[in-house]
């Protein structure tokens, strides 16, 4: 019965954020335009390194369409042998990437498959943003959706600067920092051992 619910609830938040992908993506039309060559290819995305101790993650397989946009490949359907894109994405630290997909960052992703897919993916994941504020206008009207957006805005600028000042976090890109003498992992006190 558990696994049912968890099945049914996947499902429906797989579903969302195809839908959700997929308004983004139709609001870009060189996105579009980049995608539609490769209609009727398969993407397989899956966590690589994912907990033992926490329910597993089944990879999630999207076909694009002959418009550019994506369509999940349901657990009805035969899902193929060998998918024309595999992205893994290191999900070995599930609070580590909620965060840097909280802050914008993009997780550590390995490619494999077909070069000329895997380039235009590529593209589309650098190049499209989502327009919050256009789509919340939508909903809620031009005030209220500048003010939502707005204060998005500002947490995500907070968890930025929080990273980068919790200790022993380096900002990205820059190689950890020597902790110096007399603090844990420092000179005089190897791995932090007293």
């Amino acid at each position: 019965m558990v696994h049912a619910i968890h099945d049914a609830l996947r499902a429906a938040a797989l579903d969302r954020a195809v839908l959700l992908a997929n308004q983004v993506l139709s609001g870009e039309p060189v996105a579009l335009q980049r995608l539609r060559p490769h209609a009727g290819r398969v993407v397989r995305v899956q966590a690589q390194g994912w907990p033992a101790h926490l329910p597993p993650l089944a990879p999630v397989e999207v076909r694009l369409t002959p418009a550019g946009l994506l369509e999940r490949v349901g657990p009805g359907e035969v899902q193929v042998a060998e998918p024309d894109l595999h992205l893994g994405v290191d999900a070995s630290n599930p609070a580590l990437l909620a965060w840097r997909l909280a802050t914008g960052e993009r997780p550590s992703i390995q490619v494999q498959g077909d070069a000329a897919l895997a380039a235009d993916v590529d593209w589309v994941v650098a190049q499209v943003r989502w327009d919050l504020t256009a789509d919340l206008e939508r909903v809620l009207g031009p005030g209220p959706a500048q003010m939502l957006a707005a204060l998005a805005g500002q947490l995500v600028r907070a968890l930025r600067e929080a990273r980068q000042a919790w200790p022993g976090t380096p900002a990205a890109g820059a190689p950890p920092a020597d902790p110096g003498p007399g603090r844990p992992g420092g000179p005089d006190r190897p791995g932090g051992v007293p």
